[in-house]
């Protein structure tokens, strides 16, 4: 889907009513289920806790933006009744799979307090944790029913033959989006776990434990990773020593740490917003302006990919495009059979191209996609090759690059190739922080 650093693009769930036509696809497996979010502006940020969980969520959680305010505010329902906890919880672990582990981890430590307080001893205390426990077991269900791979899906093969180790993945999952520079992160989490002992509040930690397995177990990115902010936020929201009590070294070494991480997250967020306001951080929208008048005039748009050398040989890269189609109103790709990406083995989008290749489609719209910023896009491959042997010339190229702590990562292009004997005059490269060629 097509998002800006900040928010959605207002078209993004088109896909989701187009994707719940669908509901259930027995073919893919699966249930597809979307809401429209926007994020909260920061001037409803009711407190530094609130402003920088905004912060948190615009740099990382774009998919889900509901997630990282839930989860400070989660902090905020924690004296309160079971019932509320118990909601939120379960609304946390149907976002996303990543926020399950942790909403499963504030879950138990929830549970335990609760019975250390002596709530199984009271009867009415006792009925409220039964409600709690038959909430959270029934949302827990509902999202991996939701969430449960079917057979035939190709993500997973894909993401794991790129994945670093079990170790690496889950250290990864909670260092990276602590700070810069990284060595530093190690020493701020050692003065966090001293400062839960010190409050007696170690369990307070098993989201964190629970987030870093399973970020080691299912593949992760760095908009998974942002979470971890919010949950340690809230974790020592909840654990705050009551005003007047005496500041042990550890606590002081804590927060000193604490506002170090802050700073860094409020450095990102800026560094992001910057980069934001002047760049392209998605090409789906200028592609889409240029292709919208040459639909008008009847032509039509086949979508491949350039290269997939770094992928399995099963895997294509079309994905990248369906940025795209939300800002049409109706599937655009003729080699493509749904109005967002089957991740299915029985995508046939891939050999319906090169079955459509020698009648010559107007358009041929090819994904590039780079782990790295900066690299230029190779038209040596063999996909190219094909496409300029064909009779195809390059018009246009769109790019867009997300941003990541005060770096750039993940580019993803949008390469616009014409029929040679097209009246489009190539337009050039379409600006943006990657848009070379070779």
């Amino acid at each position: 889907m097509a998002f800006s650093a900040l928010d959605y693009e207002p078209g993004s769930c088109q896909l989701c009513r187009h994707a719940l036509d669908l509901r259930v696809n027995r073919g893919g497996g699966g249930v597809v289920a979307c809401a429209e979010f926007s994020f909260p502006p920061l001037s409803q940020a009711h407190s530094p806790v609130h402003f920088l969980s905004f912060v948190s969520v615009r740099r990382y959680c774009a998919q889900l933006p509901a997630r990282a305010p839930v989860i400070v505010r989660i902090a905020s329902w924690w004296k309160k009744s079971p019932l509320v906890v118990a909601v939120a919880l379960g609304l946390l672990a149907n976002c996303a799979l990543h926020a399950a582990a942790i909403s499963g981890g504030l879950a138990i430590v929830y549970f335990v307090e609760q019975l250390r307080e002596g709530g199984a001893k009271d009867p009415a205390r006792r009925r409220r944790l039964l409600l709690f426990a038959a909430i959270i077991f029934t949302s827990y269900a509902f999202a991996l029913w939701t969430a449960w791979p079917p057979a035939d899906l190709k993500f997973l093969p894909m993401a794991r033959a790129s994945r670093p180790s079990f170790f690496i993945s889950a250290l990864a999952a909670i260092l990276v989006p602590i700070c810069q520079p990284l060595i530093l992160a190690f020493p701020i989490w050692i003065a966090m776990v001293l400062v839960f002992s010190f409050r007696r509040r170690f369990l307070y930690l098993l989201p964190v434990l629970f987030f870093a397995v399973f970020s080691g177990v299912v593949p992760s990115s760095f908009w998974h990773w942002g979470l971890i902010v919010p949950v340690l936020i809230c974790m020592l929201w909840i654990t705050w020593p009551a005003a007047g009590t005496d500041l042990s070294a550890y606590e002081v070494a804590g927060r000193a740490a604490l506002v170090y991480m802050v700073g860094s997250q409020i450095l990102w967020a800026a560094g992001a917003i910057d980069f934001d306001h002047y760049n392209a951080y998605s090409p789906d929208l200028a592609a889409a302006q240029f292709l919208k008048p040459l639909l008008k005039n009847g032509d039509t748009v086949a979508v491949t990919y350039l290269d997939k050398s770094h992928l399995p040989p099963d895997t294509t890269l079309g994905y990248g495009a369906t940025g795209i189609l939300p800002y049409f109103d109706r599937n655009i790709y003729i080699n493509q059979t749904y109005p967002f990406y089957w991740w299915s083995d029985k995508n046939q989008t891939e050999s319906r191209f090169d079955a459509l290749l020698p009648s010559h489609p107007s358009i041929v719209l090819a994904e590039a996609q780079q782990s790295q910023f900066g690299p230029p896009i190779d038209l040596k491959g063999p996909r190219a090759t094909l496409l300029m042997k064909s009779g195809y010339r390059i018009t246009s190229v769109f790019c867009g690059s997300l941003p990541f702590a005060m770096q750039l990562t993940l580019t993803n292009c949008h390469v616009i190739f014409q029929r040679s004997d097209s009246r489009q005059e190539p337009s050039g490269i379409a600006p943006g922080p990657t848009s070379t060629i070779k």
